[in-house]
């Protein structure tokens, strides 16, 4: 094991390494690492919605599945450098319009979130189109699975929350429940309520 200390008048860092594992100690400021997707890179335009997916290379990580909103498809970059990949949902596929929200179930499809339409899709793990699960919504936006399996819809404009049981879709939240304002991203917690963050009142309300 080396200790390495460097200090001045403001600045106090000390690096530990062991074997060809290293820590450093010191400031905890959040900084940028990179630009991990260039702009433009593979046609991207008005990024949207992003979330890691199956692993379309092969080369045993995770990659990069991002919304498209101008070009109203769905890209793909590699999970480790950031480039360009391929295109898995093809501009206007089956009426893709403006992407939003994406979500992978535990079975590698893909849920699709499209606020132009009102409408969420669902692509199979090849990006084939596999139907419309939720139609005659406002603005769709954030999407969860909860803890019953159902699909959870954040719909702007309507300021509600739609659980979709794999058959039916019904209100969850009804309109501006606890003020509930432009519902956009959403999470259920480790404790099973749902956490959504109002868009237009800069609010993160609580449902149980």
């Amino acid at each position: 094991m080396a200790v390495e200390k460097l200090e001045d008048r403001s600045l106090l860092a000390v690096t530990v390494s062991i074997s060809d594992a290293a820590a450093i100690e010191g400031s905890t400021e959040l900084k940028l690492t990179d630009r991990f997707v260039h702009q433009g890179s593979g046609g991207l335009f008005e990024a949207k919605g992003s979330t890691f997916g199956p692993d379309w290379n092969a080369d045993g990580v995770n990659d990069l599945y991002v919304a498209s909103g101008s070009s109203d498809s769905v890209l793909i970059y590699d999970g480790v450098t950031g480039s360009f990949i391929d295109v898995f949902i093809s501009s206007g596929s089956n009426g893709l319009d403006n992407p939003v929200g994406l979500l992978f179930d535990p079975d590698s499809n893909l849920y699709i979130s499209t606020g132009a339409v009102g409408k969420v899709f669902k692509y199979s793990a090849s990006g084939d189109f596999m139907g419309i699960v939720a139609s005659g919504l406002t603005r769709p936006n954030g999407l969860a699975f909860g803890p019953d399996q159902s699909l959870y819809i954040a719909d702007g404009d309507s300021d509600q929350v739609y659980r979709y049981d794999g058959s039916s879709l019904s209100a969850f939240i009804e309109a501006g429940s606890g003020g509930l304002d432009f519902p956009f991203g959403m999470r259920f917690g480790p404790d099973g309520n749902l956490y959504v963050a109002g868009q237009n009142n800069g609010t993160v309300l609580r449902y149980h």
